[in-house]
């Protein structure tokens, strides 16, 4: 394989993942423009059309719009189908120090979910990745599947749905590869459908201590120590603001220890966040700005 579609198969990766729920405005009122400064010192502009529709984004390093910080540029064409869903996203992207390709995300919509094929355009055809399979996303944009087979079937995740298809009620993973334990990890919610409790339980620890000695006759001998009390399950409790924000993650691992990580915002006038401060037990991690500009 060439060089070029080496490097078209690296940056399609990375818009493949994308679903519908990344070119629409999920904010409050109608949004013209996002600047986000993020916690990994990179700014984000997105622009969006008078129907809540994304027209551009653009990914700057560090915390400034000039022109030699620009990494990545993106232009989008969306179609909608009759029903005035999104049926199709055309991004233009343009990388720093690489040619500009082109992607093709096309929408099928089922009774449950909605599923997403990606083409990216090369020699003037639209071609699919065989690597890449379409991907599904209920309602609500979560990633769907029932099973998911990792690295050739020597691990496995099962997937057990809400009736609706919009809540995940529990993973599974499963293993027979020595030092890698299973786990299942349920999940429970609240009349809102807001996440309020993460339950991962996993299996006794099998991989064990091993104590070397040396015998009499200078013999070097080891025993096998179990760890039988060590395991990795824990639960994960979730608060929420008037905004449905999350403000509080309490997480209480198996023996007894308990992580905090809080957030607090400050939000504008239309009750969109414009500053989310993130701590972990009470210590100052990360900072997110962001400015909204609106349509009058």
């Amino acid at each position: 394989m060439k060089k070029t579609t080496l490097t078209i198969f690296t940056i399609f990766h990375i818009i493949a993942n994308a679903q519908i729920s990344d070119y629409t405005n999920l904010l409050n009122g109608k949004v013209e423009k996002v600047i986000e400064n993020t916690s990994f010192n990179t700014t984000i502009i997105t622009k969006y059309n008078n129907n809540g529709l994304a027209k551009s984004q653009e990914i700057y390093n560090g915390n400034n719009s000039d022109k030699d910080s620009l990494r990545i540029a993106e232009n989008y064409i969306i179609r909608l189908d009759k029903r005035n869903r999104i049926c199709e996203i055309i991004t233009e992207r343009k990388c720093k120090n690489l040619a500009q390709i082109k992607i093709k995300q096309e929408v099928k919509y089922r009774p449950s979910y909605y599923i997403i094929k990606t083409l990216y355009k090369e020699n003037g055809k639209w071609n699919a990745d065989p690597f890449q399979k379409n991907k599904k996303y209920t309602y609500n944009h979560l990633e769907y599947a029932v099973f998911a087979e990792l690295e050739g079937g020597l691990f496995s995740e099962h997937y057990k749905w809400s009736p609706d298809k919009l809540r995940i009620l529990q993973k599974r993973f499963d293993t027979k590869e020595i030092g890698w334990n299973q786990y299942i990890c349920n999940y429970k919610y609240d009349e809102k459908g807001r996440l309020m409790i993460k339950d991962h339980k996993e299996k006794i620890d099998s991989i064990y201590d091993m104590i070397f000695y040396e015998k009499k006759n200078g013999e070097v001998a080891q025993d096998s120590v179990y760890r039988s009390t060590k395991s990795d399950s824990y639960i994960t409790e979730y608060i929420y603001d008037k905004q449905n924000n999350c403000i509080e993650e309490k997480t209480i691992y198996h023996d007894g220890s308990i992580c905090v990580k809080s957030y607090d915002y400050i939000y504008d006038h239309y009750k969109n966040w414009t500053k989310k401060r993130e701590y972990s037990n009470n210590n100052l991690t990360s900072v997110r700005k962001r400015k909204i500009k609106y349509y009058e």
